[in-house]
């Protein structure tokens, strides 16, 4: 089996170096895991947000980022959750705080990697209806692109924006209702290069749904580990949506640990490519060998 592999998808297995250590998951076991989006290097959305104080570990997290070293941008440019057609109803820069959602991060003259996020912790506020959109406030040269990315529990979405933005102008990201996505006005970032296929060694689900009929929690995610595969990078060793309940009211401060204790990459590591089963936004190809010839399939 040949698995295609983007960016959004690259998973390891974490495992504490005394394997006699209590666990801090909330399963019966002392595995973990975690995607490459939460590298240092992979993912500068979380890491400028808590470098700029903003919360990470939401339920729900909306986060801009401008100005990237791909997308160069030095324009004013802000990050909207809007809930009817008047922009006073919006959670933006004049109003951080709005039905539950707050706007912790504003950037008004970025000089490097820009961004804005905006979170609730409350599932029950994700029932309304609500859009998530960016705007142009002013345009500076360049002025090409933004990104956004779209947490849900434990779950990533990515939207990227590769155009020259204009000045003064909303850009819809996507709307909710009923705490599900009904629309999306850009398609998620989920390309894979198709010549770019990776070996599958073995497959699983998470170490969460590790023991049938026990103590299961949380979604369970489909994982294909690839041979001979090795991360490029750091990436956080603890998450705090793993945290055990006992653990819980401390999320805040595992989560500052988490982003001092990154991961060093492995040989030999378990490692490869995963999604959650309740994403139908990720979908993965597969190319299965038979032996009446080579089938492809995508899983979503």
């Amino acid at each position: 089996m040949w698995i295609g592999v983007n960016e959004n998808t690259k998973f390891a297995l974490v495992a504490p170096v005394n394997k006699d250590a209590n666990p801090l998951t909330n399963w019966n076991n002392n595995f973990s895991w975690a995607y490459m989006l939460g590298g240092e290097d992979a993912n500068p959305f979380d890491t400028k947000t808590k470098e700029l104080g903003g919360k990470t570990d939401s339920y729900f997290r909306a986060t801009l980022l401008w100005n990237d070293e791909d997308t160069p941008n030095l324009s004013d440019m802000d990050l909207h959750i809007g809930f009817g057609n008047a922009r006073n109803s919006d959670v933006y820069y004049s109003n951080k705080n709005k039905n539950g959602f707050e706007l912790d991060v504003d950037i008004i003259n970025p000089e490097g990697i820009a961004v804005e996020n905006i979170t609730t912790d409350q599932v029950s506020f994700m029932k309304q209806t609500f859009t998530v959109s960016v705007h142009t406030y002013s345009k500076n040269h360049p002025a090409k692109g933004f990104k956004v990315q779209i947490k849900i529990g434990d779950e990533y979405l990515y939207y990227h924006f590769n155009k020259e933005v204009t000045s003064k102008k909303y850009y819809p990201i996507l709307k909710f209702k009923n705490g599900e996505i009904v629309e999306e006005y850009m398609q998620p970032v989920n390309s894979v290069d198709n010549n770019h296929l990776e070996k599958v060694v073995t497959v699983f689900n998470s170490p969460n749904y590790w023991v049938q009929g026990g103590n299961n929690k949380g979604n369970k995610h489909l994982m294909f580990a690839i041979d001979n595969f090795t991360p490029e990078s750091k990436f956080l060793g603890i998450i705090p949506e793993h945290l055990a309940t006992h653990l819980q009211p401390h999320r805040r401060v595992f989560d500052t640990i988490s982003s001092n204790l990154m991961v060093e990459p492995t040989q030999n590591a378990v490692a490869g490519v995963g999604k959650s089963y309740t994403n139908k936004k990720i979908t993965i190809p597969v190319i299965l060998k038979t032996n009446r010839g080579y089938i492809s399939y995508l899983i979503k």
